[in-house]
């Protein structure tokens, strides 16, 4: 699957109403659930969980996922609390 299926594929995701429970206090969005089961990328959810008690004070989380030309992932955060650019989380996967 390239990177346009992809987004058509997940493109009607703009908001849920409800959501699945991962790793006891993570909640996803049927977006993420969608991606991570098209994109077989359970992986990148479990990168999120991990860095949740660091981030239990936030409201708010915007990750973000970019492919570099080399297919390796970045993972990266920014907080609405925080407003500041995204930065990078760990290295990457």
């Amino acid at each position: 699957m390239d990177a346009t299926e992809i987004r058509t594929r997940l493109a009607h995701h703009t908001g849920s109403t409800s959501f699945t429970r991962h790793a006891r206090s993570l909640l996803l969005t049927k977006g993420v659930v969608d991606m991570a089961e098209q994109c077989r990328a359970w992986c990148l959810v479990d990168v999120v969980a991990s860095y949740q008690r660091q981030l239990a004070d936030e409201e708010f989380q915007l990750w973000a996922l970019a492919v570099a030309d080399d297919n390796m992932a970045v993972v990266s955060y920014s907080g609405r609390a925080q407003e500041q650019e995204p930065h990078l989380v760990g290295d990457p996967v």
